[in-house]
């Protein structure tokens, strides 16, 4: 379902974002947690990522909650992300989003 969800996401966006991906990982990353959103649906976390942060590099979805992530923080910690990657381009301006 969240597959499905994602995509009807991305096919919204598509028509007008370009440069920027999200990638499903369970991988190493280098960042920390800043800030936290009651929803664990992926659809609204990632608009949330993508439209009101500019730091954030990750989510993570739990049961409850949606964890946005940076690698830009003071504090950074080496942990197992099981969630999605999110790379913009240069500028930040992000034209487009795929999974």
């Amino acid at each position: 379902m969240r597959i499905l969800e994602a995509a009807f996401f991305l096919a919204f966006v598509a028509t007008a974002q370009e440069g920027c991906t999200f990638t499903r990982v369970k991988d190493e990353f280098t960042g920390r947690e800043y800030q936290t959103h009651q929803t664990n649906n992926l659809l609204h976390c990632l608009r949330i990522c993508y439209n009101e942060f500019p730091r954030c590099e990750a989510i993570m979805l739990t049961k409850d909650s949606c964890g946005l992530h940076s690698s830009k923080h003071s504090f950074p910690s080496i942990y197992t992300l099981d969630g999605y990657k999110f790379q913009r381009s240069a500028n930040e301006s992000c034209r487009k989003v795929e999974i």
